[in-house]
């Protein structure tokens, strides 16, 4: 069953204060394609998407929240969250002029809605989830890097001290997801094993761990909405 980590927020211990330069609107690794968008245009397609105006997550309108971000292959998403109820209500935001029309017209602070101009400025705020800057970013051919290293876990069934996943990306998966599936503490505690940090007990083995963490990975991302399930999927098997 899916658990919620009540209090965690991202559960960062290291303080690195940042202020974070807002980006114009890019797809998902869209600037590959720059240069050849006619012979693809299912990527059109889907960049036009992006840039469209983004609408709140399975009806998560007219919650009390903050806006949060993360960095992916270099390019700053932000996106809306409730700290209250440990809940992503935005689909990922590529700039943060549409990130604070997208609060103004769907998010509240506890003293009611806001202007453009007022939650523009908060875009640049201090993340109060994870302050560490390195605990929010992400690559992709580091999280197929790591995916590499649990198929061969699992193929060879020994041990790997470099399998690691950030514990942040776990939290944003299940927040966006409402923790509809996937026990992230789980899979810190199945990692932990698999890098011989904790004992592995006489029935289990290193092959079902490794194939264990998978199946929660994928539960994860599958249950994630919008373009968080998009962004994530190399974490999906």
């Amino acid at each position: 069953m899916p658990t919620r980590p009540l209090g965690k927020h991202g559960n960062c211990n290291t303080k690195h204060h940042t202020h974070l330069t807002p980006k114009q609107p890019i797809a998902l690794r869209a600037k590959l394609f720059s240069k050849n968008r006619q012979k693809h245009p299912s990527l059109e397609i889907f960049i036009t998407l992006m840039n469209a105006e983004s609408q709140p997550i399975d009806g998560r309108n007219n919650h009390i929240g903050g806006i949060e971000s993360i960095i992916i292959d270099d390019t700053t998403y932000y996106f809306g969250f409730d700290y209250g109820s440990d809940l992503v209500i935005s689909p990922l935001i590529g700039s943060s002029e549409e990130m604070a029309r997208f609060a103004a017209q769907h998010m509240l602070q506890k003293d009611g809605p806001h202007d453009i101009t007022y939650w523009i400025e908060l875009t640049n705020y201090d993340s109060e989830l994870c302050e560490d800057e390195a605990s929010r970013t992400f690559r992709s051919e580091e999280l197929r890097s790591f995916i590499d290293k649990l198929d061969a876990v699992e193929l060879q069934n020994t041990y790997n001290p470099d399998c690691r996943l950030e514990y942040h990306l776990l939290y944003l998966l299940g927040a966006a997801s409402d923790w509809a599936a996937g026990d992230i503490d789980k899979i810190e505690n199945e990692l932990a094993i698999l890098r011989g940090e904790t004992p592995i007990s006489a029935e289990d083995s290193y092959s079902k761990i490794a194939a264990s963490i998978k199946q929660e990975l994928t539960d994860l991302v599958h249950a994630a909405p919008e373009n968080w399930r998009s962004f994530f999927s190399y974490l999906a098997s």
